[in-house]
C-alpha cells in the first residue's frame, strides 16, 4: 500500500477498508491487503478531530495562506480572504472535516467547482477550487468521506484547498476549529 495510502489517510478519524477501496480507485490499481494496511495503522499515529469535532481535510496540514487580510496574488495590492488555503496537489482527494449533509456542490467564477456542507449546530463547512467533485447536493457526508479532488478552477492561483468554515452563517477563522496546523513559509504571519 505504501506511504502514498497513509497520506491519503491522514487527517481521517479511523481507518476503513473504504478508504482503502477509493485510494486503489484513485490510483487505478492494486495497492494491496487492507489488512496489511490495517497493520501498518497499528505504528503510524493518525490525527485526532480538535475540540469541535473537526478533522483536516486533506493529506497535508499544511496551511499556505492564512485567513484575513491578505496580498493578492492575481490582482495586486491586499484582499480579505473569508478561509485558509491548504496544500495540495492536483487531483489530490479532500474530505469532509465532520459529519453532515452537502447543501451544495456546483460551479462559481470565484470559487470554481465547490462543495457547501452543513454539519448542524450551526456549522458549515465550504471547499472550493475542485477539478472533480465527488458529491452532489443531499448527500449525506462522514466525516472523512471524499468530497471531491484538488484543483485550480475559479479565481486561483495554483493548486490548493480553498476552506472556509461558517458560524451561524458567518465566515470564522477555520485555524481556531481544526487541530493544528502547519504553516508553510509563505504564510504571512
Amino acid at each position: 500500500m505504501g506511504p502514498g495510502f497513509l497520506y491519503f489517510c491522514e487527517g481521517k478519524t479511523s481507518f476503513n477498508a473504504s478508504y482503502a477501496k477509493d485510494y486503489e480507485v484513485k490510483m487505478g490499481g492494486n495497492y494491496g491487503d487492507p489488512d496489511y494496511v490495517e497493520h501498518v495503522f497499528q505504528y503510524y499515529e493518525m490525527p485526532t478531530a480538535s475540540n469541535h469535532g473537526f478533522i483536516i481535510p486533506t493529506a497535508r496540514n499544511t496551511m499556505n495562506e492564512r485567513y484575513g487580510t491578505v496580498e493578492d496574488p492575481i490582482r495586486g495590492g491586499t484582499r480579505m480572504h473569508n478561509g485558509i488555503d491548504l496544500a495540495c496537489s492536483k487531483d489530490e482527494a479532500a474530505w469532509s472535516i465532520a459529519d453532515g449533509v452537502v447543501t451544495d456542490a456546483t460551479f462559481s467564477s470565484s470559487y470554481g467547482y465547490f462543495v457547501e456542507v452543513d454539519h448542524q449546530n450551526g456549522y458549515s463547512s465550504l471547499y472550493a477550487h475542485f477539478n472533480t467533485l465527488a458529491v452532489r447536493a443531499g448527500d449525506r457526508v462522514s466525516s472523512g468521506q471524499v468530497v471531491g479532488y484538488c484543483g485550480d478552477t475559479g479565481f486561483s492561483a495554483g493548486y490548493h484547498l480553498h476552506l472556509e468554515i461558517r458560524l451561524n452563517g458567518v465566515r470564522v477563522d477555520p485555524e481556531g476549529y481544526l487541530p493544528k496546523l502547519e504553516r508553510s513559509s509563505i504564510v504571512t504571519p
